[in-house]
């Protein structure tokens, strides 16, 4: 792949700035922007940070879909890395997961895997729009066309 869709090797230097419990600017995260260390993973995998597949094939289309692995490997990055800020993730003792959109269900997808590699802290999962049902389209009064309904 050629384009930032396809590969981080086409991804922009610099990231925006991040929303929610990822951001460092008090404006936007006032409660924790400046109390607790942040990390941002871009959404790449396009399989809700849960594939697991080391080999692609023609089921998978020729990719990886690989972002459970990807998850996997920070973690353990993070976990192993002590010269990092408090000792590294190894030593949290609290650690909020959230996404947003696809990586909302991520986190759901995730949380409890992470909680078991780090036995020592309280994992909470904070998913923002990460819950996906079945819907009907309202048509009463006032409605709007939509395709985000599954009708």
């Amino acid at each position: 792949m050629t384009t930032k869709r396809g590969s981080s090797n086409y991804w922009d230097d610099y990231i925006w700035d991040l929303t929610f419990l990822a951001s460092s600017n008090p404006a936007i995260n006032p409660g924790v922007a400046n109390e607790w260390n942040h990390l941002f993973v871009p959404y790449c995998s396009q399989d809700l940070h849960s594939g697991q597949v080391t080999e692609p094939s023609d089921d998978t289309f020729g990719f990886f879909f690989s972002g459970h692995l990807s998850f996997a490997a920070i973690v353990k990055a993070l976990t192993d890395d002590a010269s990092a800020a408090g000792g590294g993730l190894g030593n949290a003792t609290t650690v909020a997961l959230s996404g947003d959109s696809a990586g909302g269900i991520g986190t759901w997808i995730d949380v409890d895997w992470l909680q078991e590699q780090l036995p020592q802290a309280r994992v909470v999962a904070a998913p923002i729009a990460g819950y996906y049902f079945f819907s009907f389209p309202y048509t009463g009064p006032g409605h709007t066309e939509t395709l985000l309904s599954d009708m």
